[in-house]
């Protein structure tokens, strides 16, 4: 499912960027390696789809509510959603990191 849903968000990243929904929902399994691998898989999705310039989301919220051409509106969603996607990956990502960094110290004792 984690190569699939991320062969098809790379191959056409306007079109399939949403998937990246279902594969941050395993973020959230009990299985750890199955975390590890959707965070990993994300990584590789988010180094090849994020834009190299940055987005304002301030000015994307603003220019999204004015009369635009569909392809500027399309663009506008995409990078939008990507960059909101990609805030919510680096939170579940900071969040794993504490874990386990909790369950090491713990191992400590």
């Amino acid at each position: 499912f984690i190569e699939r849903a991320c062969t098809d968000i790379m191959k056409s990243p306007e079109d399939n960027y949403k998937k990246i929904n279902s594969v941050m929902h395993l973020l959230k399994d009990q299985h750890f390696f199955v975390c590890k691998l959707a965070l990993l898989a994300l990584a590789e999705v988010f180094k090849d789809t994020l834009p190299l310039y940055k987005v304002d989301k301030k000015e994307s919220e603003a220019r999204l509510k004015e009369v635009i051409s569909k392809e500027e509106r399309k663009m506008l969603n995409y990078e939008y959603g990507l960059s909101l996607l990609y805030e919510r990956y680096l939170q579940a990502a900071h969040a794993m990191q504490e874990t386990l960094s909790k369950i090491n110290r713990g191992r400590r004792k």
